[in-house]
């Protein structure tokens, strides 16, 4: 596979978080399934690909999508497709990023996939078309930043306060969630609007997304963990905590998640369908 990420000197860099490329990309398997991020992303395809999401539990496809699509911050975990030769540029907002382009309360995405056309004022079909007329992937990522100049409302940035409770979150997510809301100055009724419209999600959510997803980081070191132990360190109340939240989360128990492998470069993505890892 061929990635080029890209760096931009901008205005708007803090509020997004990874601007990526890729092609060549060649899985061993057709289904994926991808634990969450706390991220709101734009994925944009080149390759002429329909992509599927499947029904978690019965692996159906539910949605299609082609050319453009953006994916709300999930609470739970997705079941997608995993295409041969595909290509596609991927926009990963900051955790509170999105708001500034989107020009809308981030919760209105959240928990599912949406068609290009239905946010950013409809702008994104023509965007794809731009950036898949652009001869090379440099001017492909040029053609996003205009796009990104345009779109970024520097009013519409995350509130210091917020910001600072999200800092504090991503940084130890372990830590009780109260440590981090501590200082924000407010009721904790306007801490959870302000979090829905910058975040998605309420702060409970987004703090419990975040412990899981360490979780799942800490399993793909591949260290022999005692479950009691990783579930201390994790900020559960005991074992049984964090294998309900963990399966909530991801689908699976820790057991199997640590069965199917992990991808060396995408901790989030274990693959449905190359071999079956056992129970669990």
């Amino acid at each position: 596979m061929h990635f080029t990420p890209w760096q931009p000197d901008a205005p708007w860099a803090d509020q997004v978080e990874a601007v990526f490329h890729y092609s060549q990309f060649i899985p061993d398997h057709h289904i994926e399934r991808v634990v969450p991020t706390g991220h709101v992303y734009i994925l944009f395809a080149f390759d002429g690909i329909q992509r599927a999401v499947f029904d978690n539990a019965t692996l159906t496809p539910v949605a299609h999508f082609r050319d453009v699509w953006v994916a709300g911050v999930h609470r739970d975990h997705l079941s997608i497709s995993a295409h041969p030769d595909s290509e596609m540029l991927v926009v990963q907002f900051a955790h509170t990023g999105a708001h500034a382009f989107l020009h809308r309360p981030v919760e209105l995405v959240a928990d599912r996939v949406w068609p290009g056309d239905a946010w950013f004022d409809g702008t994104l079909p023509a965007l794809h078309a731009a950036a898949q007329a652009a001869p090379s992937v440099e001017e492909k990522f040029r053609v996003i930043g205009r796009w990104l100049d345009e779109r970024f409302a520097p009013h519409r940035v995350a509130p210091a306060p917020l910001q600072s409770v999200v800092d504090r979150l991503v940084a130890d997510p372990s830590a009780p969630l109260s440590e981090a809301t501590a200082s924000y100055g407010y009721s904790q009724k306007h801490l959870a609007a302000q979090c829905k419209t910058y975040v998605g999600l309420t702060p409970k959510a987004f703090h419990r997304l975040l412990r899981c997803a360490a979780v799942v980081a800490r399993l793909h070191d591949k260290r022999a963990w005692r479950w009691a132990d990783l579930a201390q360190e994790g900020g559960f109340s005991d074992q049984s905590h964090l294998i309900r939240e963990l399966r909530e989360f991801s689908g699976f128990t820790p057991e199997r998640l640590r069965a199917l492998g992990f991808d060396e470069d995408q901790v989030n993505f274990f693959a449905l369908d190359r071999r079956d890892p056992g129970p669990g």
